[in-house]
């Protein structure tokens, strides 16, 4: 993995979209590129993209909105994407690392609804889960424990 582009899908609540943005902003590897918020409505657009914003300037990194997962994928142009929906179907996220260790830039989806990704953005790439969690996880916390795993050394 040369690059990994973290999205943030459907946010309403804005300290879970400043949780998120910590979450990335700790993680200081150069293949960590971008965070990119989509479908974010309510005080997650009012309060929480200009926190995260200015977050994210301080830091160097890029913040990049959008209206939905698949402009996302269509600008970024990923190798390939991960869902992180933790459903029996799903893969685990270590099952993957071999083949995403080559994968060039990877982009990981996160839903910042209490729900999960819609069949659509489910489409759009391949379903992760995390280990023994069979519940959703809070959007950071997944994104810890998915870069987490991400990181570790073959």
């Amino acid at each position: 993995m040369e690059e990994l582009i973290i999205v943030l899908n459907n946010v309403s609540s804005p300290q879970r979209l400043i949780d998120t943005t910590k979450v990335f902003l700790s993680v200081d590897e150069e293949w960590m590129k971008a965070l990119v918020v989509t479908r974010a409505s309510g005080m997650a657009a009012q309060t929480g993209i200009p926190e995260a914003s200015k977050a994210t300037y301080k830091k160097g990194k890029p913040l990049i909105v959008l209206s939905g997962v698949k402009d996302a994928v269509e600008l970024l142009k990923p190798n390939k994407v991960l869902i992180y929906h933790p459903d029996p179907e799903s893969k685990d996220i270590t099952e993957l690392l071999p083949e995403l260790r080559n994968s060039g830039r990877l982009m990981l989806v996160i839903d910042g609804s209490e729900g999960g990704p819609s069949r659509a953005d489910l489409a759009l790439g391949e379903p992760v889960k995390i280990g023994v969690f069979t519940e959703k996880l809070p959007a950071a916390a997944a994104l810890a424990l998915i870069i987490n795993e991400l990181s570790r050394k073959a």
